[in-house]
């Protein structure tokens, strides 16, 4: 899992939630970063912050789907502390697969990514790479 998160309370948290639930996560703090690491290196899932240095959670979005590289069909989950039904349709119609809301909850975090991730097996997407 990829997580690209600029404040690094929220980024904790959500390792943490993560390798305890499992997964193996990588962490960058910009969206340049995110991108380069998502273009070289297949994740399952990669969770982004709306706001960040370097670009929105959308330039992320934007740039992944637009290739042909190996995060072009992940999963891409928006992190945001706005979760008004504007933004779930901005975060819709940009691509992300959904949000998870700030502050984050560990277990909310794990059970969301858990639901998405089995949404994806259920309709066919296989990462076909390393569980990251």
């Amino acid at each position: 899992i990829l997580i690209a998160e600029d404040h690094p309370v929220s980024a904790l948290v959500m390792s943490h939630a993560l390798k305890a639930a499992g997964w193996q996560v990588e962490t960058v703090t910009n969206a340049d970063d995110a991108i380069a690491r998502a273009m070289d290196t297949p994740y399952q899932a990669i969770l982004t912050d709306i706001h960040m240095p370097g670009g929105s959670g959308e330039t992320i979005v934007r740039a992944l789907r637009t290739t042909s590289g190996p995060n072009q069909l992940a999963p891409i989950l928006a992190v945001t502390a706005d979760i008004s039904a504007e933004r779930q349709a901005a975060c819709e119609l940009a691509g992300f697969s959904s949000l998870i809301e700030k502050p984050i909850r560990p277990r909310a975090l794990v059970a969301t990514l858990a639901d998405v991730l089995m949404n994806d097996e259920e309709t066919g997407w296989e990462l076909g790479a390393k569980r990251a």
